[in-house]
């Protein structure tokens, strides 16, 4: 059986520990966040949009597990 790939509907990257410095000099980021995803934009009309997902949010867990990587991500969403 063909295994269905499932649409966040979001743009993302990883956060590096260099991203997470820029992002301190701009905008208030907690020193708790070490790590996840920054969503870069949310497709009009996606399942992202439809849950509330907005650009510049920063995802660190799925499912109570952490996230290292946006390919930690699209692991936990395909399971």
């Amino acid at each position: 059986p063909r295994r269905q790939t499932r649409y966040l509907g979001i743009k993302m990257f990883s956060l590096t520990p260099e991203i997470i410095d820029a992002l301190r000099s701009r905008v208030f980021l907690p020193y708790s966040i070490s790590k996840g995803v920054f969503v870069a934009d949310v497709i009009p009309r996606s399942s992202a949009e439809r849950v509330g997902l907005r650009p510049g949010d920063i995802i660190i867990q799925v499912n109570d597990r952490d996230l290292e990587s946006s390919a930690d991500l699209m692991k936990y969403v395909q399971e």
